[in-house]
């Protein structure tokens, strides 16, 4: 799972799906944080769904991690939010 946080912390997401066979995958975030810049981080933990995990799927927003432990990749990136 990738995410992005910002100044205050993790960016919960309003949507996300799962990578596609392509690894094409989406992140529909919040109005309130266009035009910052927020850092990509990567979670490798387990993820738990009330429906099928499919390729370019829609993900389980409830199993949506609260924070990111320190052993994950963290500052892979910066984007700014558009």
């Amino acid at each position: 799972m990738l995410g992005v946080s910002g100044p205050n912390g993790i960016i919960r997401p309003l949507s996300a799906s799962w990578p596609d066979r392509n690894g094409r995958f989406r992140l529909t975030l919040p109005a309130s944080v266009r035009g910052q810049k927020l850092s990509v981080w990567q979670d490798l933990g387990q993820f738990f769904s009330s429906f099928p995990a499919l390729p370019g799927g829609r993900f389980d927003m409830k199993s949506y991690p609260q924070k990111v432990l320190q052993r994950y990749p963290q500052g892979m990136a910066s984007i700014v939010a558009t």
